[in-house]
Formats: structure tokens, sequence, C-alpha cells
């Protein structure tokens, strides 16, 4: 092989991964900016049930510098403290307990807006409390804090389709476009996509699920 072939694999292939990283996050930012729009639509049209739901998906579309994670975040935070001054406690320790799960559910190596955590448990501890009289705060609080994790079957769902959508566009790329023309294989370009279609609604169904 020569040395020009040789840099132009190398080129290909850091194109393919610089796109494929532009389409995750892009993927993760569309995600949340539209659940985030879902909610307040769903809040103009006084559906706070609907919003927090919404902005609890819009949340679990974490990625670094996802500005609407932070809104919905706030907004979250802001239904549930209107609720409870008007007295709806249901609504109230829904949107904080949604605040609160939606993080701890879009968490991967690390859980990401920790001050948030902290918040809803204090105030979720303090709240649910003095709904129950016959549950201290420390038992609701040691409740809130014990150590939680995703589903595991989802969660292995979502590395099973995400490295098999990686492989698969791999294969559909290097099938479909190869560097000299009579490495082009068809069969194996739409055997590629069709799995790469395949693996990527695996990965987006285990996000949602886990």
């Amino acid at each position: 092989m020569s040395e020009s072939t040789e840099s132009l694999r190398i080129s290909r292939f850091l194109t393919f991964v610089v796109v494929l990283l532009i389409m995750v996050l892009g993927r993760v930012y569309v995600g949340s900016v539209v659940e985030y729009n879902r909610a307040v639509e769903a809040i103009r049209a006084n559906d706070e049930i609907s919003a927090i739901i919404h902005h609890g998906r819009a949340i679990k579309w974490y990625a670094p510098l996802n500005p609407w994670v932070e809104d919905s975040a706030e907004a979250l935070w802001d239904i549930g403290e209107s609720a409870a001054k008007r007295g709806d406690m249901e609504t109230a320790i829904f949107a904080i307990e949604t605040l609160r799960s939606s993080l701890h559910a879009a968490r991967g190596p690390f859980t990401p807006m920790t001050e948030w955590i902290d918040r809803s448990n204090l105030w979720l501890a303090d709240h649910i409390a003095q709904e129950h009289p016959d549950m201290t705060e420390e038992e609701v609080m040691n409740t809130l804090t014990q150590p939680t994790g995703p589903h595991r079957g989802w969660s292995v769902l979502v590395g099973v389709g995400f490295v098999g959508w990686i492989l698969a566009l791999f294969l559909f790329i290097f099938s479909a476009f190869p560097i000299y023309e009579e490495g082009k294989n068809s069969k194996k370009a739409v055997f590629a996509f069709v799995a790469a279609v395949v693996f990527y609604l695996m990965w987006i169904l285990g996000l949602y699920l886990a």
C-alpha cells in the first residue's frame, strides 16, 4: 500500500469520526430543544403535567453546554415551587421528582448537574415529610439518596445499539465509497445501511427507556 493511499485512508477515518461526533451531538441537541419547545407549548396551553413530562425528556438529552437542559431544570423547579405555593402538592412533588430522576437518568461516566439533584433531594425530603407525618425528613432523605442506576437491560441495549451503529456506518462507508472503484460492494453497502438504521433505533430506544 502506497503512502498516499494510507494517508487517504487515515483522512477518511478522521473525517468519519468528526462527522459521527457532529451527528451524535446534533441528535442530542435537537432532541433536547424539541422536547423543551413542547414543554413551553404545554405551559401556554395550561397543561402543567405535559410540560413536566417534556421538560424531563429534554433533560435526559443531556450533553455538555446544552442550554435547554439547564432551562428545563429551572422550569421544573419553578413549576414545583409555584404548585406548592398554591397548595397543589401532587403536581409540585411530581415536578421536582421529575427534575431529580431525569438528571439521574442522564448520567453516564458522571452524574451531571449534581447541585440540582441535591436541591431536589432537600426539597422533596422536606415536603414529603410534611405530607406524610408517619415519615421523618431524615427517612425520606435516606430513601432519596440510596444508590440508583439505570435498568440493566436497557443500558445494554444502549451500548449494543451505539457500538453496532458505529461499526455498521464504518462498513457502509468503506463498501459504498471505497478508495478504488473495484472495491465497491453494493450488496454489502445496502446491508450495512439497514444494519446502521436498526442499531441507531436500538440506541435511541435504549436512551429513552434506560
